[in-house]
């Protein structure tokens, strides 16, 4: 099951840069899998289908891009 990407949002905005980082790895990683079609049987057939998981990878990727991005101009802003 999927959640909204704001839902999605909430669930992150307390991890630390560093596993936003990862969060954010995992993501696209996911997204090159579906775009190179490596997937199994299994995944294809599966539910929520590859296509709305892609879609909403590419919206969870938005959201903890935003934190990233967030968090380095607050941490930025803040050295000076």
């Amino acid at each position: 099951m999927m959640i909204s990407p704001g839902s999605y949002a909430h669930s992150i905005r307390d991890l630390p840069y560093e596993e936003l980082v990862i969060e954010r790895n995992r993501i696209i990683q996911d997204l090159h899998r579906f775009e190179s079609d490596d997937l199994t049987d299994a995944e294809r057939t599966r539910h929520p289908s590859p296509e709305a998981v892609y879609q909403c990878n590419n919206l969870y990727l938005i959201e903890v891009t935003k934190l990233l991005n967030d968090i380095f101009n607050e941490n930025l802003w803040n050295e000076n």
